[in-house]
């Protein structure tokens, strides 16, 4: 005999009608907003979302390639070579009018 998982106040179908998607309702100016409050690689990782929110993180207004602080190390030129073509990339693949903060 197998057992049934319980339904927790959570999985009830009341419950679930009070938990709608509100982030859905946002105009993707919205979006884009909270996006740019984000670093570079938390942006697109919201890409994974929805298919609406793929390339949302290509129109952020900030591009905040950090998490690395004002004065970048690279222990070999490899790496510094590495990040400039990731810096590049994403200059390439950006698409918004303008950009508040880099």
């Amino acid at each position: 005999m197998t057992k049934r998982a319980r339904l927790t106040p959570a999985d009830t179908p009341e419950k679930k009608e009070n938990m709608e998607d509100w982030f859905s309702k946002f105009p993707d100016d919205i979006l884009v907003n909270i996006i740019s409050r984000l670093t570079l690689k938390e942006a697109a990782r919201t890409s994974v979302l929805s298919s609406r929110w793929k390339y949302l993180w290509n129109f952020t207004t900030a591009l905040d390639f950090a998490g690395i602080g004002k004065d970048i190390i690279f222990p070999s030129k490899e790496e510094k070579s590495a990040y400039v073509c990731w810096v590049n990339k994403i200059l390439s693949l950006h698409k918004g009018s303008n950009i508040n903060k880099f």
